[in-house]
């Protein structure tokens, strides 16, 4: 048998598992959290209506809007709206409840379970009172929002006449012909209404003691007050401050929003996130303040609608917040080797973007990882923002260092940095790999190639990049490659004709390295135009083919040229098969006149207005 989940347990699954990280201080989430995260439960059912009878209730509901639903679970309570219990279940969306009796108060509550047999919330709970004869206001429902409600009325066949009063006493009432139905006007002011009716049979008989049936109007919300704790002092990221919104009744939504941060923040009067007391009317949250919230002396809104719709004028907590964002965390980049690689570490990192409260640079290192500023070694304090860079001395040959860099901004706030290694340099420096005579892809790309470094100690390869020979690793990098496999790089961002020269160094895990050849390309003025890509060919029918392929954005652009060839590569000596000229915008072609299944290879070129032309991949494609 499929067991039923409730939201309940995934609740307590959740807390217990958060719980176990605030004590156990753990990275790995427990299993409770995923559970908590995958899992859509049902909604409950909703407009819930009665029908009463002699010593029968029929209750009706409208389907839930999210989930297929398979079961609804009815349950009880008797005098009171607590206490429910289960009585049965079904898989209609109405149930007859026979077990009643005449002239006492019974409240229900449905919950849906889905295919997965997972459990929604509970319904709002709906009243009946069963009898001969018996009435009803609004269909059983708890609240109202309008003083002008439906009365559903119950009696035997031979009833002929009935009197309804907002007065146990009938005074100023007037008996009229039955019926089943009858609107009626409650009195006035909010609170628990009740509706006595009494009936006469044609026989001139009258019904004793009056039937009776209660409702609570509800016509407005107010918020009496919002309140928070932080008593004027800053608070940051990861702390926590204690919203409490007091609306008077449960059963509502209330909010808060924090003016120029989080808004529409949630409160909560069940017991749970820092609310003291169940369905006490006082929502409230321990709220976790979360990463990027910085505002200032910020005021604190609070909104509430009640259980029937009411809205609630805004209210303002009398105090207001400010919550302090810690500086952006710098990027620390690899080290590179000092000028004496047994010795030094050379540290670059990126430039703190707080302008404004900026404080120092901390640098700190140790010879094992999670470097922090408890177990680390200060390496130095830098006040100036723009100096990004550090050569660290006097440090060991052949060893590993790990550091950090922390922020921190003029009010003591603070943000590491990733932490990054570096190796001093032992006594034998790696193997050179040469490279290949640069290949120019583009106006724009230069594709740099060498050969394999096979060390054991292989740490990455670093390609530098400068506009004068001899280059060494003080010239601008290029790129860290991290896998002795990956032998190519495509470099850009060139300003043409200008000639660049290269090196590859291969790095080994002491932080030697050793330099390759040295090689150099030359941008043109007037480059190749940029190469567009060709797509898959789509067959039309048995003798064409449809092409399609990028759009070609230079400023110089002529037209295209299109190739095909019966097998691969695609040969280019000859005529294209077709030429695009004056529209870089049409960026599709249908090869006509084709053998019914043969396969047929295609290039496109981009032809510039100085004769330059680039080709596309090749494709191929099919005939059907």
């Amino acid at each position: 048998m499929k067991r039923i989940i409730s939201w309940m347990e995934i609740l307590f699954i959740g807390i217990g598992a958060s719980l176990y990280l605030t004590v156990v201080g753990c990275d790995k989430k427990p299993a409770g959290f995923d559970i908590l995260q995958n899992v859509t439960f049902p909604d409950p059912p909703t407009n819930l209506r009665v029908v009463i009878g002699d010593s029968r209730v029929l209750i009706q509901w409208d389907m839930p809007s999210s989930g297929k639903v398979i079961l609804f679970k009815i349950f009880r309570s008797e005098g009171q709206p607590t206490n429910f219990v289960q009585i049965d279940s079904t898989t209609q969306q109405q149930y007859i409840d026979t077990h009643v009796q005449n002239g006492l108060t019974y409240f229900y509550k449905l919950s849906a379970v889905d295919q997965k047999g997972f459990e929604s919330k509970k319904s709002v709970a709906i009243s009946a009172i069963p009898n001969v004869y018996a009435i009803s206001i609004a269909n059983g429902a708890q609240f109202t929002a309008s003083r002008t409600v439906n009365i559903t009325i119950n009696g035997p066949q031979n009833t002929a006449l009935m009197i309804l009063s907002n007065d146990s006493t009938f005074a100023g009432a007037a008996w009229e012909p039955f019926s089943l139905l009858a609107t009626w006007t409650l009195s006035f002011g909010d609170g628990s209404k009740t509706v006595y009716a009494k009936f006469r049979s044609s026989e001139g008989i009258e019904s004793f003691p009056p039937v009776k049936d209660s409702i609570i109007l509800d016509t407005q919300a107010v918020i009496k007050s919002v309140t928070e704790d932080t008593k004027g002092q800053p608070k940051k990221a990861g702390e926590k401050i204690h919203f409490r919104l007091d609306a008077g009744e449960p059963d509502g939504k209330a909010t808060v929003s924090i003016s120029g941060g989080p808004q529409q923040i949630l409160l909560f009067d069940n017991g749970t996130n820092g609310d003291q007391t169940a369905n006490d009317g006082v929502y409230e949250l321990d709220y976790v303040i979360p990463d990027g919230v910085d505002v200032f002396q910020a005021k604190v809104k609070g909104d509430f609608v009640d259980r029937v719709q009411n809205v609630a004028n805004s209210a303002f907590a009398e105090s207001q917040i400010t919550i302090l964002k810690a500086p952006e965390p710098v990027t620390l980049f690899p080290p590179l080797p000092g000028n004496d690689a047994k010795k030094a570490v050379k540290l670059n990192w990126s430039m703190s973007n707080e302008t404004g409260d900026f404080a120092a640079y901390s640098i700190y290192m140790r010879t094992q990882p999670n470097v922090t500023e408890a177990n680390g070694s200060l390496v130095s304090i830098i006040n100036d923002r723009t100096i990004t860079q550090y050569v660290v001395t006097d440090l060991k040959p052949g060893t590993t260092y790990y550091f950090k860099i922390y922020v921190s901004d003029l009010t003591g706030l603070k943000s590491a940095s990733n932490e990054a290694s570096a190796t001093t340099a032992s006594e034998e420096a790696p193997q050179a790999v040469s490279m290949y005579q640069p290949l120019l892809v583009d106006k724009g790309h230069v594709e740099l190639s060498w050969t394999e470094n096979s060390d054991p100690d292989f740490a990455s390869y670093r390609v530098f990049r400068a506009t004068s020979p001899n280059v060494t690793t003080d010239a601008k990098l290029r790129a860290i490659i991290l896998r002795s496999t990956q032998t190519a790089f495509t470099d850009s961002g060139f300003t043409p004709g200008t000639t660049y020269f290269y090196k590859v160094f291969v790095f080994d895990k002491s932080g030697l390295n050793t330099g390759s050849n040295e090689v150099q390309v030359s941008i043109p003025l007037d480059a190749p135009p940029r190469p567009v890509i060709l797509s898959i060919p789509t067959p039309l029918d048995s003798t064409r083919l449809k092409l399609t392929w990028s759009q070609n954005t230079d400023d110089d652009f002529a037209f295209y040229s299109i190739y095909r060839s019966t097998s691969s590569p695609v040969d280019t000596t000859g005529p294209p098969i077709a030429i695009i000229s004056g529209n870089r915008g049409k960026t599709e072609y249908t090869d006509v006149g084709l053998t019914p299944r043969t396969r047929y290879y295609y290039r496109v070129f981009v032809v510039d207005t100085a004769g330059l032309k680039s080709g596309s991949n090749e494709v191929a494609g099919e005939t059907r």
